[in-house]
């Protein structure tokens, strides 16, 4: 069942939830694929915008840096978006309806739904158990063991493989399914290794040095974007 695996991602509002449903619905009832595109790219930038507010806006907010390292990871997170955002336009271009369809089935699955008490609508992609529970474990550990030398590295990692575990969903997985030519996925390929390295310098540079006692109230964000009771979105043609 899908409200037994595990997720990691954001929340959003409900009149972007609804926004993209629909776009979603008009997707996969088909029509014009150039403005279905169009729409489904500035919703995934919305969205990206949205991300990089969770995943380092706000906790970098809640931690006090050197100025230095603020600056170069602002620079590292500023490569980020600019290479998600050629990616998502490149990939986006000329798509078929057919292929529109196959890439909006994949995103239902990313749209979640949390139904307790009031609805709650969430950007997640789902976890390999083994990731989640270290992941889980690290962050108690941060609120248990001050002694962070022991246990940084592991840290660094973990994050690295969560990013890495999200461009496989957002970026590789889909790009298989889809027809581009050589240089447009030579393109998009580049972009995406720059999303890589650029968020690895951000996380080596933001956590290699960070106190524990900054550390903390990090680790009591980080377990907020950790899912275990949200379901994927699925409209009728999905539902079966």
């Amino acid at each position: 069942m899908p409200g037994n695996l595990h997720y990691f991602g954001y929340e959003i509002e409900a009149s972007l939830y609804a926004d993209l449903v629909a776009n979603l619905q008009r997707i996969e009832a088909g029509g014009p694929s150039e403005e279905l595109a169009k729409v489904a790219a500035q919703h995934l930038v919305q969205l990206t915008h949205i991300g990089v507010q969770a995943y380092y806006e706000r906790p970098a907010g809640m931690i006090s840096m050197p100025s230095i390292v603020r600056k170069a990871a602002d620079t590292g997170i500023s490569a980020v978006f600019k290479a998600v955002d050629m990616v998502i336009h490149k990939v986006l271009a000329k798509r078929s309806l057919e292929e529109l369809q196959t890439m909006a089935a994949d995103m239902c699955r990313l749209i979640c739904v949390s139904d307790e008490p009031q609805p709650r609508y969430f950007i997640c992609f789902p976890l390999p158990a083994h990731l989640f529970e270290r992941s889980q474990a690290l962050l108690a550990r941060v609120s248990q063991d001050s002694h962070v030398e022991l246990y940084r590295d592991d840290i660094i990692q973990s994050l690295e493989d969560l990013i890495e575990e999200g461009i496989n969903v957002f970026y590789t997985a889909p790009m298989t399914k889809v027809r581009v030519g050589r240089i447009t996925k030579a393109a998009a390929d580049m972009g995406m290794a720059t999303v890589k390295k650029g968020s690895s310098v951000v996380l080596h540079k933001v956590f290699k040095t960070m106190p524990h006692e900054a550390m903390v109230p990090l680790a009591a964000y980080f377990e907020t974007l950790l899912h275990q009771d949200v379901n994927p979105y699925r409209n009728q043609a999905h539902t079966g």
